[in-house]
């Protein structure tokens, strides 16, 4: 994707699999960079001084990091990803810790970068506000949907009809809610409730209380391919989250013909635009009337999978890689 002889190096080491480790994958592969890794594991306290000086040692002329890790150094021009403000805007992601490595490493680096980059008008709205930002300091680069989620292919059978949840289980996420919902939801008494991701005793304990245990399913870790199995099989994609940077599941499951639920306000809702049904994530009722909507079977949910097939399109990893790199030739 380079359009000069620039010598970019970058951070491989967010890859894997998470939503910053498959915007980390899809860019970091489209792009000629030079893996540039100092000797500490990824965001250790001391990180940013040893990536620092792994940077200046490299001889690259820009440095880029798909993450929220700047390195300590003046030299060499940095370019890096803060892809939401969740760890200080949510209240139960908060801690002393973040608190500190967000003010004193993350915005003096936004302050003195040349560009930053992040994935939706939504997370670069309170980026600017919260670092005073000038607005053309920061990039929106988005997200993309790779070539394994498409309508078309094997679809999971987990032995009855499901919706599906896809993500981890962070209070943000809303699954408390999700599944007090899902128990009260009229249509979705015809149906199972799959979570992608390990039982939790919290979860349990609550779909028990709830009489639902025998109708929720904790999957395990997936990989892509699995995903896109499970999205196709699905009814719907659950994800009344409360905070959202983007919200990659939403994106995937439209892809691959699925209808999503998504919580109102924040990223998940301006991706969606218009081709997923909304709902007040802090309103159990309004999940459940949004879930009994978009379960059952009518016009209104056909309408939905086929807006969702066409806006999944606009989205590709080869234009977020050349989003980027434009980014990084901008600061030469």
């Amino acid at each position: 994707m380079n359009s000069s002889s620039t010598t970019i190096g970058a951070d491989y080491r967010w890859i894997g699999q998470h939503g910053i480790g498959r915007f980390a994958y899809e860019v970091l592969s489209r792009m000629d960079c030079r893996a540039v890794v100092g000797k500490t594991p990824l965001l250790h306290p001391i990180d940013p001084l040893v990536q620092g000086m792994a940077v200046r040692k490299s001889g690259c002329q820009v440095y880029f990091s798909p993450g929220f890790n700047p390195p300590f150094q003046n030299r060499v021009p940095s370019v890096f990803t803060i892809h939401d403000l969740i760890h200080i805007r949510v209240k139960s992601e908060q801690s002393l810790a973040k608190s500190i490595f967000y003010r004193y490493v993350v915005m003096p680096a936004a302050r003195q970068s040349p560009a930053v980059l992040t994935v939706s008008e939504y997370s670069k709205s309170q980026i600017v506000e919260w670092a005073n930002l000038s607005p053309d300091r920061v990039h929106v680069v988005g997200n993309g949907v790779s070539e394994t989620f498409t309508p078309h292919g094997p679809s999971a059978d987990l032995g009855s009809p499901y919706l599906l949840y896809v993500g981890n289980y962070k209070p943000h996420k809303n699954v408390p809610r999700l599944l007090q919902a899902f128990a009260r939801s009229a249509e979705a008494r015809h149906f199972n409730l799959g979570l992608v991701g390990q039982a939790q005793d919290d979860l349990v304990a609550l779909a028990e209380s709830l009489k639902i245990r025998n109708r929720v399913h904790f999957l395990g870790a997936k990989t892509n391919h699995d995903l896109a199995t499970l999205y196709r099989g699905a009814r719907a994609l659950l994800c009344p989250s409360l905070e959202e940077g983007f919200g990659l599941p939403v994106l995937e499951a439209m892809a691959c013909g699925t209808p999503a639920l998504v919580g109102a306000g924040h990223a998940a809702e301006e991706v969606a635009d218009g081709a997923a049904i909304k709902c007040n994530a802090l309103d159990v009722d309004s999940i459940s009337a949004a879930i009994d909507q978009v379960a059952a079977g009518s016009q209104f949910r056909s309408e939905l999978i086929s807006k969702g097939i066409e806006r999944a399109k606009h989205f590709t990893w080869d234009r977020v890689a050349r989003r980027v790199s434009d980014a990084i030739q901008s600061v030469q």
